[in-house]
């Protein structure tokens, strides 16, 4: 599900929340070593230049409550110049950047509502420095609510808007400490602070972009140990090597962590107290014919983030009538567009109540033109939002349709090249399908047992337990059974049986009894691999059921071979 990084709260059982640790290096203001005009290069400046002085200032732990006064007098005099009041506001600022003691002797000597006022102030540096200071003294929890009780939000909620780009990366970093107490949230969501951070989103500065993880190393593939048994190629080019690597359930967008995805993340999703105009006004900017697709973006983004995490914000759109909108939107062109509409509808449909209206809506569809026209995140989160379509009804006839509106080829697609969430939504939504007989041929047609092989043979993918509960369902028919057979299926099992976890020899002597049972042929192809040694030894230690199946299939394989009149069925 919208796992953004991936993460967490997990959707279809993926973790995936946004929590405030995603911004744990927001702890001081964002704008690192400050450009040599943001500190006066006069004379007066200490040092002439104003980098050991930064510096020096920056973590000056002896600054006496006279020189604190000093400043603040300096910020608040009707006679000083925009220049002390720069240095005042600047000097401040950088006290209040690393020391935790200056922070609160900072608040505790008054400088929380000038520097508030600040925030407001028409000159731009001075706005800067009134935005970053405010940032820094509320990384004391001790602060928060003196700056809340100064009115900070509304100022940083305009400064979003108004600012340097400094200015407006370290006004939602701002934002989001003060967010980080309750009852704040609710308040800086009245605020109007949604519209600019959804602004911020698309156009902030690069300052806190995720990035992927490095891939992981080669994975040890399983090793044969007698008669060079074979379970998948070693050249790293196969195709099971070349693993995708996890793809961020949030969109990759040139906005940093704190000016922009981060913190409306975290407004959006946690805000309860969107009222039913708020979520009306979404709905007809989705609906107007002559809304442009910037607006309609923005739009599908905040019902999207309002349905994330809140359950009654998912019952309360649906109820305005979002629902239709939204799967609209799975069709749509623009690519983001499709994204912001497929994740929504996710996101509602984990609400059961919400399940029958999106099927209603003729969502099935769309989804699954999603699952091959989509973006990454579009093909992953459409999976899941059929996953979660399958779960409402549990009724052949929902699979039936999903089947028959050509879901399987494509989630056998993202079985094999998706990322690591993308792979698992695909079989959960595969095994949930494959309960219907129809689809069980289709998804062999679509080559699923050749990727499903490749999954259980490379342990480090994290999908071999799964992949073999779906290979145990497919073997079930006829056309599953020589599909395995002929993509050497039968050396993966046998080396399941006799090197798997207990659950995966369990899962392996399933399917080896399905393939076995009918076809001397197959039985005589799995006595050849050696499964009858690690099927005795497994029969000593395996539970009452299991040891049944395990000793039924010994006792297939031990049959004489027939050599005519035998066929693979």
């Amino acid at each position: 599900m919208e796992k953004e990084n991936p993460s967490s709260n997990r959707y279809m059982g993926r973790n995936d929340s946004d929590t405030s640790g995603a911004f744990s290096d927001c702890n001081s203001d964002r704008s690192g070593e400050f450009p040599s005009s943001g500190w006066p290069t006069t004379s007066s400046s200490s040092f002439g230049g104003g980098g050991l002085h930064r510096l020096l200032v920056s973590y000056a732990v002896d600054y006496s409550h006279e020189v604190v006064r000093r400043l603040i007098s300096d910020l608040e005099s009707p006679s000083a110049t925009v220049e002390s009041q720069r240095r005042a506001a600047m000097e401040l600022r950088l006290l209040a950047k690393h020391n935790p003691e200056n922070r609160l002797r900072i608040a505790a000597a008054g400088a929380v509502g000038p520097l508030v006022a600040l925030v407001s102030h028409p000159d731009p540096q001075l706005q800067e420095h009134g935005v970053t200071a405010v940032l820094n003294l509320s990384l004391c929890d001790e602060n928060k609510t003196l700056i809340a009780a100064a009115g900070a939000i509304r100022p940083l909620v305009r400064a979003l808007s108004t600012g340097t780009p400094v200015a407006r990366e370290n006004a939602a970093c701002a934002l989001l400490r003060l967010a980080q107490l309750d009852d704040l949230r609710t308040a800086i969501g009245r605020s109007g602070a949604i519209p600019p951070l959804v602004a911020l989103l698309e156009s902030g500065g690069p300052a806190g972009r995720r990035t992927p993880p490095p891939p992981s190393s080669p994975s040890s593939w399983w090793r044969r140990a007698r008669r060079g048994r074979r379970i998948l190629p070693s050249d790293p080019s196969s195709r099971s090597a070349r693993r995708a690597p996890s793809t961020a359930r949030w969109p990759p967008t040139s906005s940093s962590s704190f000016g922009g995805g981060g913190l409306h993340r975290l407004l959006v999703s946690y805000a309860v107290d969107y009222s039913h105009e708020v979520v009306r006004r979404l709905i007809s900017d989705l609906e107007s014919p002559s809304a442009t697709v910037e607006s309609q973006r923005r739009a599908a983004m905040e019902l999207r983030l309002l349905a994330k995490h809140n359950p009654e914000n998912r019952l309360r759109i649906a109820a305005a009538g979002a629902v239709g909108p939204l799967v609209a939107l799975v069709s749509h062109p623009d690519p983001q567009l499709q994204e912001h509409g497929v994740t929504a509808v996710l996101n509602l449909s984990l609400c059961d109540e919400n399940k029958t209206l999106i099927a209603a809506a003729g969502a099935i569809r769309p989804l699954v033109r999603a699952l091959s026209t989509g973006t990454p995140v579009a093909r992953e989160n459409a999976a899941c939002a059929l996953l979660a379509l399958l779960r409402l009804a549990q009724l052949d006839d929902l699979r039936t349709a999903i089947g028959r509106s050509g879901a399987i080829p494509p989630l056998v697609a993202l079985l094999e090249s998706g990322g690591p969430c993308g792979k698992k939504d695909a079989a959960t939504a595969l095994f949930a399908l494959l309960a219907s007989r129809e689809n069980k041929a289709r998804a062999v047609e679509a080559g699923i047992v050749r990727s499903l092989l490749d999954l259980m043979a490379d342990p480090d993918s994290g999908m071999v337990d799964k992949a073999a509960y779906v290979l145990n369902v497919v073997v079930e028919v006829a056309e599953g059974r020589a599909a395995a057979v002929e993509e050497d299926g039968i050396p993966v099992l046998v080396e399941m049986v006799e090197a798997g976890t207990s659950r995966q020899k369990d899962i392996a002597v399933r399917s080896l009894l399905q393939i076995c049972k009918e076809s001397a042929i197959y039985r005589k192809m799995a006595a050849h691999e050696g499964a009858i040694p690690p099927l005795v030894a497994l029969s000593q230690s395996a539970s009452k059921k299991s040891k049944e199946k395990v000793e039924a299939l010994i006792e297939l394989l031990r049959q004489p071979r027939r050599t005519a009149g035998d066929s693979r069925r």
